[in-house]
């Protein structure tokens, strides 16, 4: 044997147990976090690196000050938040105080599909959902709601098996069955009076009361939304604020990221899951 080949057997028996060793560590530290959670909290006081926003500056009366709490004012709908993931996860819970004198309607959406800006709306207030008068069906673990005219349901599931087929329904949000898709139908609208409805269905979680402000808390999964590389978009949305002389002040974002914590049972397949994506 030659002992330029020599070399090159003895390079790689050195070359190739260091560089398995690095691919190893460089995978794990793709999936980081161990407990599988990583907080982010971005505020008007203290931004977190992670996240961009919220913007475009026009739309934002700057960073104010009141008794010592430091807020954003937007002014004009809407405004947006881009989100870096450090690596890879499952989950993203958003906890989000804010405060909104007066506007009827609030929501925060994470981006779905760039083509056409389609967003995965929540609500962080809906006036309408607080102070409707009619009787209304509540499933409190998964934020259904039914508000009917005529009380002619005695739940939410036997209306989306039985849709009525010939009253006007509003739908706030709510993911209707294919049966639906021939009734009349309409997106809610806060400039329509829900009043010339029948039906009023959706998803909605009131917003919990701390001081002097709100708090309420979305749930992602990151493969529903759109990631241009690796980052995610999210937007608030006030409809007419600019119109009506009305704001609305956001004091703090704060973000939840989740994924399946590493274990010992776990460890080889992500290792395999990770090397598979480093080869392609």
């Amino acid at each position: 044997m030659k002992i330029w080949q020599i070399i090159i057997i003895k390079s790689l028996k050195i070359l190739f147990p260091v560089g398995l060793i690095i691919l190893v560590v460089y995978l794990i530290y793709q999936d980081l976090d161990f407990a599988g959670e990583r907080l982010l909290v971005h505020s008007a006081a203290s931004k977190s690196i992670l996240v961009n926003g919220p913007g475009p500056d026009n739309r934002l009366a700057g960073v104010q000050s009141e008794q010592g709490e430091k807020f954003w004012t937007i002014i004009i709908d809407p405004v947006y938040w881009q989100l870096t993931l450090p690596r890879r996860y499952e989950e993203i819970e958003i906890e989000i105080v804010f405060q909104a004198p007066g506007v009827s309607l609030v929501q925060f959406g994470g981006l779905m599909t760039a083509k056409g800006w389609n967003y995965q709306w929540t609500g962080l207030k809906n006036d309408v959902w607080e102070n409707i008068s009619w009787p209304c069906l509540v499933d409190s673990e998964r934020n259904w709601r039914l508000c009917q005219k005529e009380k002619n349901y005695q739940s939410i599931e036997r209306f989306l098996l039985a849709p009525p087929t010939n009253k006007k329904i509003s739908n706030y949000n709510f993911p209707l069955p294919e049966a639906f898709a021939r009734l009349a139908v309409d997106n809610y609208n806060n400039q329509v009076d829900w009043q010339d409805y029948d039906y009023l269905i959706g998803v909605y979680q009131p917003p919990v009361p701390v001081g002097e402000w709100w708090r309420q808390t979305l749930q992602y999964q990151v493969d529903d939304l759109y990631l241009a590389g690796n980052v995610v978009q999210f937007a608030l949305s006030a409809p007419g604020i600019d119109k009506n002389n009305q704001l609305v002040k956001i004091k703090e974002l704060r973000f939840i990221l989740r994924k399946e914590p590493i274990t010992a049972r776990n460890f080889l397949p992500k290792l395999w899951q990770g090397l598979k994506f480093f080869l392609k």
